[in-house]
């Protein structure tokens, strides 16, 4: 399995958590929560991978 998969299955599976707890709990902001929750899940599973030789070899001479 590669690091990105793992790295998703991981983040995945802890958010589950936190959300089963606060509900369990009854917490108070749950209403912020479920949003705030989701919006970290999108951002660390979906975001786009960085090819390191993509970003060495944009041309910048059309900015300057």
């Amino acid at each position: 399995m590669n690091p990105r998969a793992k790295r998703s299955i991981a983040w995945t599976v802890g958010l589950v958590l936190l959300l089963s707890i606060a509900v369990v709990f009854r917490f108070d902001w749950l209403v912020l929560l479920i949003p705030g929750t989701i919006l970290m899940w999108y951002g660390a599973v979906a975001s786009t991978p960085t090819d390191k030789n993509a970003v060495r070899n944009r041309s910048w001479s059309g900015l300057n």
